[in-house]
């Protein structure tokens, strides 16, 4: 194997890609995109419509909707309006012998001026039971509200009926939250929270995923192409099949960390340049410096692994339709932390995920998840990278002898006892 030959192939394959409209559009349209998600809907939550929400009330206890009426309007005067930034609450009574059908029929019609319609009962067992009509149901953050308030009044009036003073009731209505403190290496502690670690673990799963999958894909297609197209024949008369291998898995990759590169800069600049001014209170410690470090050599390491067999498997497709039966047991295999993301946040230390995380096939992803989750014992970490670079020899060593065969071949694509004993030769 020639280092020049295989660097010919890398920079032929960098070059190429880069220089391509749709990369450059792609890799200066996502992290724009990906600002304006962030931020515009931030900035629509703030604006206000004006518009009201007329509720009208069925309150057969008579012992709430006054009580609604007065809670909602306080919080509207403090300016602490309970259901939406957008929307103020305005509670009408249902009249007397009003029928809940005839007001449901009412609020179908697109002119009417009524919203929704919240029915207060009572059981038989004297329980207080509540249901909501509406043609937009989808704002959950109002039914939130509403079931609140309702709760909350259910409560005084519980109280009241047992003769507790208000001083008390007040006491027992207070809500005690949970601060979450993670305990992190060498006794160091930080404030968190749930959402802050699923956040976290999912997004350095899912990037991971998007990006290995995202670049392996183009190897195994710019493969597949190279072979249906004859050009292959013209490069394998002055290559071996062993560096054209080589050179398209490291040109491609060098194309990923370039884009990762523009991506993480962008990302910093629309960050500093946010309008909401998220910089006062963002934690600095959310992502730390050997996170993004062990990132990057997962995101390496995952792709070489993956890549290697996404070439080898190329080489021996000649159709889309093969390409999409490759793929399908590859996708599941990496987007496995995302689906199983719940059940790996209860007990990331579980000895079936340490014994997946270092298998090759799986650490990428799975092990990421984990470090972004907890302190991952370092011997662990270190265990899981040599397992994973010694996945890569191995499946570079198989999958050279697979290409060298495949890629010249057409027609019909081989079975896998055809593949092994490819491999076996």
């Amino acid at each position: 194997m020639k280092i020049k030959r295989v660097y010919a192939v890398i920079k032929r394959e960098f070059l190429t890609s880069v220089m391509k409209k749709s990369f450059l559009i792609f890799t200066l349209l996502t992290p724009i995109l990906l600002g304006a998600l962030m931020i515009l809907p931030s900035l629509m939550w703030m604006v206000k419509t004006g518009k009201p929400q007329n509720i009208i009330v069925f309150d057969e206890t008579n012992s709430i909707y006054d009580k609604l009426v007065l809670k909602s309007s306080e919080k509207e005067a403090k300016g602490n309006n309970p259901a939406n930034a957008t929307n103020v609450l305005n509670f009408l009574k249902a009249k007397e012998g009003l029928k809940i059908e005839e007001v449901v029929k009412e609020i179908s019609n697109d002119k009417s001026e009524l919203d929704s319609i919240l029915e207060i009962k009572k059981g038989e067992k004297e329980e207080i039971t509540s249901t909501f009509y509406g043609k937009n149901i989808s704002n959950i953050k109002l039914v939130a509200t509403l079931e609140r308030l309702i709760n909350e009044i259910n409560l005084e009036n519980q109280l009241k009926k047992n003769n507790i003073p208000d001083e008390i009731a007040k006491e027992l209505q207070k809500k005690i939250d949970i601060k979450a403190i993670k305990i992190e290496k060498g006794g160091k502690t930080k404030e968190s929270s749930f959402l802050k670690e699923y956040f976290k673990a999912f997004i350095a799963s899912l990037l991971l995923y998007f990006l290995i999958i995202g670049y392996g894909q183009t190897v195994m297609r710019g493969i597949m192409e190279e072979k249906s197209s004859r050009v292959v024949e013209i490069l394998l008369s002055s290559l071996k099949p062993s560096e054209l291998l080589l050179g398209k898995v490291i040109g491609i990759a060098s194309v990923g960390l370039f884009q990762y590169l523009i991506w993480t800069l962008s990302g910093i600049i629309l960050f500093l340049a946010n309008p909401l001014n998220f910089t006062a209170t963002f934690d600095k410690s959310f992502i730390k410096p050997e996170e993004i470090i062990l990132f990057l050599i997962f995101f390496v390491l995952g792709f070489l692994f993956y890549a290697s067999i996404l070439a080898a498997a190329g080489s021996v497709c000649s159709t889309d339709q093969e390409v999409q039966q490759v793929m399908m047991p590859i996708v599941i295999i990496l987007i496995f932390p995302v689906i199983f993301l719940g059940l790996i946040l209860q007990n990331p230390n579980a000895l079936w995920l340490i014994i997946l995380s270092m298998i090759p096939i799986f650490s990428p992803t799975l092990m990421m998840t984990r470090l972004a989750i907890i302190s991952v014992p370092l011997w662990q970490t270190i265990l899981s990278i040599v397992c994973l670079m010694a996945g890569i020899v191995f499946v570079a060593w198989a999958g050279g002898k697979i290409f060298r065969t495949g890629i010249l071949m057409t027609g019909k694509m081989p079975n896998l006892f055809e593949i092994l004993k490819w491999i076996k030769e």
